[in-house]
């Protein structure tokens, strides 16, 4: 995870040093998200390094326990 914007570190009660830094499968947010997710989460990054705009909905636990689907999207960076 290269960066990360403030709403999603709010709703998920996080702070930037847990997340940047971290293959994205890691942080938090994913804690709970179950294998098949975590799985097309790493399928999605796959694609993403080989250059493809990745952007779908995922539904995750979130930490007030209650389930909320999230507008999920990878860019991939090509320079330094």
């Amino acid at each position: 995870m290269l960066e990360v914007n403030r709403t999603t570190l709010d709703r998920a009660q996080n702070r930037r040093e847990q997340v940047v830094g971290r293959p994205v499968w890691v942080t938090p947010w994913w804690a709970q998200a179950g294998q098949a997710v975590i799985d097309q989460l790493k399928a999605a990054v796959a694609d993403a390094r080989k250059g493809a705009f990745v952007h779908h909905d995922v539904t995750l636990p979130s930490v007030d326990g209650v389930t909320h689907t999230f507008d999920f999207s990878l860019m991939p960076v090509a320079d330094e």
